[in-house]
């Protein structure tokens, strides 16, 4: 995933957690660590709205 011009890799439990077919707009939290091979991680998804509670 590139985002910001920074490569960020996504697992597949959080890519399988997006469903662009009926939600086009998600949050997205990553680490980023440009000193160490410029990368970096996602580590949340969430559906923008979504609730703590439910869906």
């Amino acid at each position: 995933m590139l985002i910001d011009d920074r490569e960020l890799t996504l697992s597949k439990n959080l890519y399988e957690k997006i469903q662009l077919e009926k939600y086009n707009e998600y949050k997205i939290n990553y680490v980023y660590n440009r000193l160490i091979n410029n990368d970096g991680d996602v580590v949340k998804v969430k559906r923008y709205g979504e609730q703590p509670w439910g869906k």
